[in-house]
């Protein structure tokens, strides 16, 4: 559970949300979020951290080659029809495997079985965290 506190800041008055088992440090010593009284004065420095983690999408493609002519294939996959040349293949990162064995659209020929592995890169995925450091002074210090 989160614990929402009012704070004065320079723009005016901002309430924040600490966890529950948040602390704070009062004169070098922890002080948990329900121990604050009201009317302590205190600083903050709050720091973010992103990471950006690229993210990749394997795909595994079975099909049989309907028609090879040259530089291209024709493969009936459970998708339906599809036509790829070598240029395709390496735009998109794809290894072609038959039996076992990686090939080029040139080795292949009609009747073959073929699996075609696709690793694709999708939009990263991020993520930020928050530490917060902050220090009170006791009840009654610094007060007017």
């Amino acid at each position: 559970m989160a614990t929402p506190l009012s704070c004065e800041v320079a723009e005016g008055t901002r309430e924040i949300t600490v966890p529950q088992d948040f602390t704070f440090t009062v004169n070098g010593k922890p002080m948990s979020v329900s121990e604050l009284k009201p009317g302590m004065k205190g600083t903050a420095t709050i720091t973010t951290t992103t990471t950006v983690q690229p993210v990749y999408v394997t795909e595994v493609r079975n099909g049989t080659v309907v028609q090879a002519t040259g530089g291209s294939i024709l493969v009936k996959t459970a998708a339906g029809f599809k036509n790829f040349t070598q240029g395709d293949v390496d735009k998109r990162g794809a290894k072609i495997i038959k039996d076992g064995k990686p090939v080029q659209i040139s080795d292949l020929h009609t009747g073959d079985t073929l699996t075609a592995t696709i690793v694709a890169e999708k939009p990263p995925q991020v993520m930020t965290s928050r530490q917060v450091d902050a220090t009170l002074t006791p009840e009654g210090e610094g007060q007017q």
